[in-house]
């Protein structure tokens, strides 16, 4: 029987309900430029607002799927609640040919304010979670793809995107979505100096072990992951992405137990 390997894409420790960004004011806006990624930029939005909340952040989110503001709007909104923080969120989608996977953050020009050490924690943070080839930071009138992103913001103003390959595909999988935005909340903290976490997930993408045709190892579809201690199962799609993900955990050592169909059973030890 073949053997099976499991990739852990993050293992974070995170969540401490300590209010540590009470007082902080941000609008989160999903794009939906692009009608293959919309749902997807909607459902980390919402996942974004849901922690920051828990946080004690003031969040403003607004509905790509009620709402197609242009950027000027989007700033006028933003000036009307003076915001803290402007994130507008992307998904860009690969081509099969494509094989690199990227990150880029662009952030606004802001005085007396340094918003490109935000923009740098942010990236990071999506880069470390994605498994991305290429990172890029840059100033709003470097990239064709922000246009005019200042567009009369009176605040600080980044705009992420990462790019989907289709073996592992946030529209395939939704959980694959919380590790990004994972990489948000880890940016903001680190930015604003929060409190240490003391809660996590442990996430990651099983795949074949071997593949003497193949370097690219393949993720397994129907796969089934169990986490000891604790009992909890999780069930893979048929999507090819082969990914798993486990929250709400306390800090410690896990055994996972992977299942796909007729490979051999396999385990590991996580910490």
């Amino acid at each position: 029987m073949k053997n099976v390997l499991a990739i852990f894409l993050f293992l974070f420790y995170g969540l401490n309900f300590a209010q540590d960004l009470s007082g902080v004011k941000i609008i989160v806006y999903p794009l939906n430029n692009n009608i293959d990624v919309k749902n997807d930029n909607l459902v980390k939005a919402k996942y974004y607002q849901d922690l920051l909340k828990n946080f004690g952040a003031d969040i403003i989110l607004i509905n790509n799927a009620q709402h197609n503001f242009s950027l000027s709007q989007l700033a006028a909104i933003a000036n009307q609640n003076e915001v803290d923080l402007f994130h507008a969120i992307d998904t860009r989608s690969l081509l099969e040919k494509d094989v690199d996977k990227n990150a880029i953050v662009i952030y606004n020009s802001f005085e007396n304010f340094d918003i490109k050490d935000e923009g740098k924690l942010i990236l990071d943070g999506i880069s470390n979670s994605n498994r991305v080839n290429n990172k890029f930071l840059s100033e709003n009138n470097e990239k064709e793809f922000a246009n005019n992103f200042s567009f009369g913001l009176n605040a600080p103003g980044i705009i992420s995107a990462v790019s989907q390959n289709n073996l592992l595909s946030g529209s395939s999988n939704k959980d694959f979505l919380k590790n990004e935005v994972w990489g948000y909340i880890r940016g903001l903290i680190s930015f604003y100096e929060a409190k240490p976490f003391n809660k996590g997930f442990i996430a990651g993408v099983v795949t074949e072990k071997e593949n003497k045709f193949n370097k690219n190892l393949a993720p397994l579809n129907n796969i089934k992951v169990t986490l000891k201690p604790g009992g909890k199962t999780y069930i893979g799609d048929f999507y090819n992405n082969g990914f798993f993900y486990f929250d709400s955990l306390q800090p410690g050592e896990y055994k996972l137990i992977y299942e796909a169909g007729t490979y051999s059973t396999d385990s590991a030890f996580v910490t």
